[in-house]
């Protein structure tokens, strides 16, 4: 028996860059039980899997019903992935579900969905975030040994950059500037009594420090490889050329004594 290359499932998150998206597709178990019968071969890829179809030695396929259905749950396998994802649209028990593979184009993007998921779904210790459901009798025979993509496409988590600059107290003139202009950063006005509870803290350690508070104008995708170009200056002068991005686990702040 010989195999042909059925399709494969990718995973895409605009956060990696550098490495494949954090994430393991574990078949549920009757989609287990019918890869199994049917002899299909499932194999690990970069940013998803395989399905492979057996031909048996008379060039024949594997029946297909128009029922049949393989579904796998997709596993985050760092606690990073959930911190980048943008999962605002998920309520307590659901998770994403990607499904509708429709479109005759060598990659497909599964519509994206919300469903509930079944509770208890954990491996290695992480929640299950997401399912994919493959129609296959929606996947083209002709296409057989081509290996179409079905694409499941996971949204960045956007945040507000606010940097905390520690300068001496007769410093003046701070600018925070995108050299590529994508990005506006807004000097804030700090008064005595401020909700700020970082300004107010900072205050309070370096009592002989100049405080200066940058906020982005927008929210700004979290990206594994960092935004470079960046620059805080004085009275038009550089004196940082690429200031440090926020680390997902900041919440977005950055503090920098520049004194």
């Amino acid at each position: 028996m010989r195999y042909l290359d059925f399709f494969l499932i990718e995973v895409s998150h605009p956060y990696y860059s550098k490495n494949p998206p954090g994430v393991a597709l574990i078949p549920q178990e009757k989609t287990l039980n019918f890869l199994r019968k049917q002899h299909f071969l499932l194999k690990k890829t970069y940013s998803g899997v395989k399905v492979l179809i057996p031909l048996n030695e008379k060039g024949v396929f594997p029946i297909i019903d128009k029922n049949d259905v393989l579904t796998f749950d997709v596993f985050p396998t760092s606690k990073i992935f959930r911190e980048v994802t943008d999962i605002s649209s998920l309520a307590d028990d659901e998770i994403f579900l990607f499904s509708g593979n429709s479109e005759d184009t060598a990659v497909q993007e599964l519509s994206r969905t919300n469903t509930k998921t079944n509770g208890g779904d954990v491996l290695c210790g992480f929640p299950v975030i997401a399912r994919i459901e493959i129609q296959l009798s929606k996947v083209d025979k002709d296409s057989i040994g081509e290996a179409p993509t079905f694409r499941a496409s996971f949204l960045n988590k956007s945040i507000q950059w606010k940097y905390y600059f520690l300068a001496n107290p007769d410093d003046l003139g701070f600018a925070v500037e995108d050299r590529n202009h994508n990005l506006l950063f807004n000097q804030l006005a700090l008064e005595e009594e401020t909700s700020d509870q970082i300004a107010t803290s900072l205050k309070s350690i370096f009592t002989d420090a100049k405080l200066a508070v940058f906020e982005s104008s927008t929210a700004i995708e979290l990206r594994e490889q960092p935004l470079k170009n960046i620059q805080l200056l004085q009275s038009a002068n550089i004196l940082i050329k690429h200031l440090p991005n926020p680390r997902v686990n900041d919440n977005g702040i950055q503090i920098i004594q520049i004194r």
